[in-house]
């Protein structure tokens, strides 16, 4: 269950909270698989650790989340300049898939890059495939990468690269790269 001490204890084991303790955690929304909450410290808490997290859970076995669950246990840790929410906890069920990630909540600091009100931007575009290539460089030729939740085919990937109208999509990245 969900306690300042359990939070404290996750925050401290990554090094994002030196001093200083959680006093209360106050709920926020609740979505089917996402939780969002705010947390009270205590006075001599450093003013860098975050006071907003969310919860990221999966209690159906879905293959995507456990990939998920995988890269912020495994990948991430050993990429260098990942852009990436900071991740205190992340735990997968191997018998029932199930799983959950605690992570900062960011969504009053960033947003999405690109949106239905948002164009792409070319140095938007630079910094994702930037990403792409550091998750690459690291991943190339490693042992840990040949685990079946890497190789195993997915559908999900090709499913997002064509959520909106291919043709839309182009003359809209088109459009923008010739601008710059």
């Amino acid at each position: 269950s969900l306690t300042p001490e359990y939070l404290q204890n996750r925050l401290r084991t990554s090094g994002a909270l030196p001093d200083g303790s959680v006093t209360a955690i106050l709920p926020g929304d609740m979505g089917d698989d996402l939780i969002r909450f705010d947390a009270l410290f205590s006075p001599d808490t450093p003013p860098i650790v975050p006071l907003s997290y969310i919860i990221k859970t999966n209690t159906d076995g879905f293959p995507k989340a456990s990939c998920e669950f995988a890269f912020y246990a495994n990948i991430a840790p050993r990429i260098v300049k990942l852009v990436s929410p900071p991740t205190y906890d992340a735990h997968l069920d191997e018998e029932s898939g199930n799983s959950f990630i605690l992570q900062a909540d960011l969504s009053n600091t960033h947003s999405f890059a690109v949106t239905s009100d948002r164009e792409p931007t070319v140095e938007g575009l630079g910094a994702v495939v930037d990403q792409i290539a550091s998750i690459h460089a690291t991943c190339w030729d490693q042992p840990f990468i040949q685990d079946d939740t890497y190789t195993t085919k997915r559908n999900d990937i090709c499913d997002m690269a064509q959520a909106g109208d291919p043709a839309d999509l182009w003359a809209t990245t088109e459009r923008t790269a010739t601008e710059h």
